[in-house]
């Protein structure tokens, strides 16, 4: 590819990234009392842009993915997915030394800890450019199979960049779950930090605050948790990309204009991303597929279950369904000490949940793609699904719904179809 090529490429994405720039994630009302506390701490979207252009620039002027046969590409997503396990390894082992006030390992082994993990992330780089580009190409494949193309070419085009996540500070009231705000944070905030920042938010401002980590965000090109769990990749990649596909129609451009609009986005993308990314894996991966999920069957409740079976989804549901009777009747510190005592339950099943508030259901309660779950019985998630099971393909689903610009419209769409 010659330079004028190149050139024209980039421009290309430049001009994506402003016309997306409503697929970044919304909160549904800034709070600028919140920020004074948070503005230390606020991630630079800028920047991270300019860097992931760069990257994506750097793989379409080698013409990766020609240079590759189909054993070629495995190998690199392999080695990728290998070196990710590898380095969390690592991770874990020099923190548990250094943590560990008594430890006796020797200064020398420590350091060739990190000089593997300096080797390791070295050599991830340059996978990483190989993997993000084949991984691309499997999926923007699987689009134009599924009809969500244009002459075989996704649009917008599929460019997705792991990274470390920005934390998301997530803001509800205490009487009523609802996200009020949702602000990005620096990846690298501490633990501390983040504790004494939403207790301190808490105790100025009489609300429910949380700080939350997350798989993916919808900047252009996407943001993507760095993962050794393939499914997951795909299926967040293929996520984010639906939101910007979503952006350029009434659904998408109207995010925040409600709770509902919010989940009915998050809801479309978090189904599409799992049937697309299923679908990957089906193609190009037959051998790493997942065991088959849950269906709405699974999840009926009164059917006889294991007494030793903990089913997350029915719990959470269960427990958002009495929180949500308890702030109904005004009874906001019962409501809360409920959920603390539930968060104890959760955590001795194996399920580590930090803080169970009003803000965790704001957040969570909008991936409604499964029935039960945080969404409690909001029927926003319901409808998404119904329309879903109604249209004949995911691509009928999403050419359908991307024209909502309200919850009555979807109910209309849903219910008459």
């Amino acid at each position: 590819m010659n330079i004028k090529s190149c050139l024209r490429v980039f421009s290309m994405l430049i001009a994506l990234v402003f016309l997306l720039t409503a697929s970044i994630i919304h909160p549904v009302e800034i709070n600028d009392q919140v920020r004074t506390f948070t503005r230390p701490y606020e991630f630079d979207y800028s920047s991270w842009t300019v860097k992931a252009l760069f990257n994506k620039w750097v793989e379409t002027s080698l013409r990766l993915i020609s240079q590759l046969d189909s054993v070629q590409k495995r190998a690199a997503v392999n080695e990728y997915l290998q070196l990710v396990r590898d380095i969390t390894t690592l991770e874990v082992q020099i923190d548990s030394i250094l943590n560990n006030p008594n430890h006796t390992t020797p200064e020398q082994e420590i350091e060739s800890y990190f000089q593997e993990l300096k080797k390791s992330e070295s050599r991830l780089t340059e996978v990483q450019i190989i993997t993000e580009t084949v991984l691309q190409f499997q999926t923007n494949s699987i689009l134009a199979n599924m009809d969500l193309a244009l002459a075989g070419q996704s649009f917008p085009p599929i460019l997705f960049h792991t990274s470390g996540l920005p934390m998301q500070l997530i803001i509800s009231p205490r009487e009523v779950i609802r996200q009020d705000a949702s602000i990005s944070l620096m990846p690298d905030i501490e633990l501390h930090e983040i504790i004494e920042l939403e207790k301190e938010i808490e105790s100025a401002l009489t609300i429910s605050a949380l700080v939350v980590p997350l798989g993916g965000v919808s900047t252009y090109p996407s943001m993507v948790i760095r993962t050794s769990d393939l499914s997951f990749l795909l299926e967040t990649i293929a996520h984010e990309w639906i939101h910007n596909y979503l952006a350029l129609f009434p659904l998408g451009m109207h995010y925040s204009s409600s709770p509902q609009l919010r989940t009915i986005n998050e809801t479309v993308a978090s189904i599409g991303g799992k049937e697309i990314s299923q679908a990957v894996l089906r193609q190009f991966y037959a051998d790493l597929l997942p065991p088959q999920p849950l269906t709405p069957k699974d999840y009926a409740i009164g059917t006889t279950q294991d007494e030793s079976t903990f089913d997350f989804r029915l719990e959470m549901y269960l427990t958002r369904l009495h929180v949500d009777q308890l702030l109904a009747q005004g009874k906001i510190d019962m409501a809360e000490e409920f959920m603390e005592n539930r968060r104890k339950a959760f955590w001795n099943h194996g399920y580590t949940i930090r803080r169970l508030n009003q803000a965790y259901f704001a957040f969570h309660g909008a991936y409604a793609d499964a029935p039960y779950g945080a969404a409690g019985d909001d029927p926003v998630g319901a409808t998404v699904r119904v329309l879903r099971e109604k249209s004949d393909s995911l691509a009928d689903f999403i050419n359908r719904i991307r024209w909502v610009s309200t919850y009555e419209d979807l109910q209309r769409m849903a219910y008459s179809y």
